[in-house]
């Protein structure tokens, strides 16, 4: 039996460079620019999760405050990282407050 390379059909992968797009589609030079109108983007009830995000609990006692699932208070979390282009709940509370979303 031969151990030969499979054939390839000439077409190469070649890295792309990653360039960040606003919620437009268009080139960002900023991946997170404060000049977007983030708190026009969030829902009142991803608002209300930020506060009680912003409060310290957990999410089976942000679940259990508003009445949801578990699952839902994540789904919500995503999306408020999502919105604001952040990773952590920490992040997420820290650029809210500069957006002034939530009080200090």
């Amino acid at each position: 039996m031969s151990t030969s390379a499979p054939p390839t059909s000439g077409l190469t992968c070649e890295p792309r460079e990653f360039s960040p797009r606003s919620p437009s589609g268009t080139p960002s030079t900023t991946p997170h620019s404060r000049q977007r109108p983030v708190d026009d983007s969030l829902t009142g009830r991803e608002r209300e999760v930020l506060e009680v995000i912003a409060g310290g609990l957990s999410n089976q006692e942000i679940a259990a405050r508003l009445y949801v699932a578990t699952s839902t208070v994540k789904s919500y979390t995503n999306s408020i990282f999502r919105r604001l282009g952040v990773t952590s709940r920490t992040q997420a509370v820290a650029e809210a407050r500069a957006l002034h979303l939530i009080s200090d």
